[in-house]
């Protein structure tokens, strides 16, 4: 840890945890504690959080309580990315509307308040012809919102930005082997968000025949799913034709990359040097789950130390279609505040409501 100028290090016991599902990366590490002689640290204080020479948090102290027993005394010190005010902070914009603005642009407005940059690495498409923010949404849910029309994945870069980017651009700078880096792996995931036959239904330009409007139809069959389940996705406002088989498409990707992953539990921090990065691909070795050398996605990486088993990090990997960046071209119209995008861990499986 970099507080105020000092450098803390040593841990017996820590947890740092990033996700590309989160807009921040969270810490919490104790720091030994003579009585009489507190540490430095207090609420509020910017922070860095370093794994091996890579700055992987960058953001402030959320707490710093002592603590003691018979064996330890401390100070236990949490926090998060500085991106996390973005995840709590209701969204507020002059108007509450853009018109013809790129996503970077609605993006850059909501975290511009906060001393945040927003840096991008892909592609984003044309601007949005009108996108209006929810009554109370946070902006979070307007930033993922934005983003999600655009197909790009908003993630922390680690040093208090906040980066604009695709599913696995990047490759890990190690490999997952069973028998060489592996304590233990288990498999995660359900089909019980699958469905055999995903239907959208949307109305266009048909004046008020209503019949006419609910025959505009796209339609996706995931052939895997033997059983008979479909699902009825709604479209909101007037859209093409293209934008409805891109949507029930996306839909059906997504759902069965969810529905997929191993959680893997590998000796140390760093992998040839470097920690584990999240929104990378890395090829799996594993005979026991049927892998040899496929390329996954790192979703969500979590550094643990303790005095019984050393310096852990627990990954979760998932196929990259998990977080399918096709764009989504239909327009979002919030009828109702809690139909909005809620930020939570499957926020991906539900691409428009």
């Amino acid at each position: 840890m970099r507080v105020g100028g000092q450098v803390f290090t040593g841990w017996l016991q820590s947890e740092v945890s990033r996700s590309i599902e989160s807009l921040a990366g969270t810490f919490s590490i104790p720091t030994s504690l003579i009585p009489g002689q507190v540490p430095g640290i207090k609420r509020q204080d910017e922070i860095q959080v370093v794994v091996g020479d890579e700055v992987v948090i960058t953001g402030l102290v959320m707490a710093a309580e002592p603590f003691y027993d018979d064996r330890a005394c401390g100070l236990n010190v949490a926090g998060r990315d500085r991106t996390g005010d973005l995840v709590t902070s209701t969204a507020i914009h002059k108007g509450g509307q853009w018109r013809g603005a790129k996503v970077d642009r609605i993006v850059r407005d909501l975290a511009e308040p906060f001393g945040i940059t927003v840096k991008v690495e892909a592609e984003l498409g044309k601007a949005l012809d009108d996108f209006k923010l929810a009554f109370g949404e946070s902006r979070l849910d307007a930033i993922a919102r934005a983003c999600k029309m655009r197909g790009v994945l908003p993630v922390p870069d680690g040093r208090g930005a906040l980066l604009l980017t695709k599913a696995g651009t990047r490759k890990a700078p190690g490999e997952i082997r069973r028998g060489k880096n592996v304590i233990s792996m288990r498999g995660i995931g359900t089909d019980e968000r699958r469905h055999s036959e995903y239907i959208v239904y949307a109305q266009g330009d048909v004046g008020n025949d209503f019949d006419a409007a609910r025959q505009r139809k796209a339609r996706a069959v995931d052939s895997e799913v033997r059983r008979y389940s479909p699902l009825v996705i709604p479209a909101d406002g007037n859209v093409t034709q293209a934008d409805m088989q891109a949507l029930v498409e996306h839909t059906a990707r997504v759902r069965r990359g969810h529905s997929q992953g191993f959680e893997y539990t590998l000796e140390g921090w760093l992998v040839n040097g470097k920690p584990w990065p999240i929104n990378a691909r890395v090829p799996v070795f594993d005979d026991v789950a049927g892998l040899q050398g496929d390329e996954w996605l790192i979703c969500s990486t979590r550094l643990s130390v303790d005095q019984q088993r050393g310096a852990t990090t627990v990954v979760v990997v998932r196929p990259i279609e998990a977080y399918d960046s096709v764009p989504l071209k239909t327009r979002v119209r919030h009828r109702k505040a809690d139909r909005r995008y809620r930020g939570h861990d499957d926020s991906w499986l539900e691409p428009h409501r």
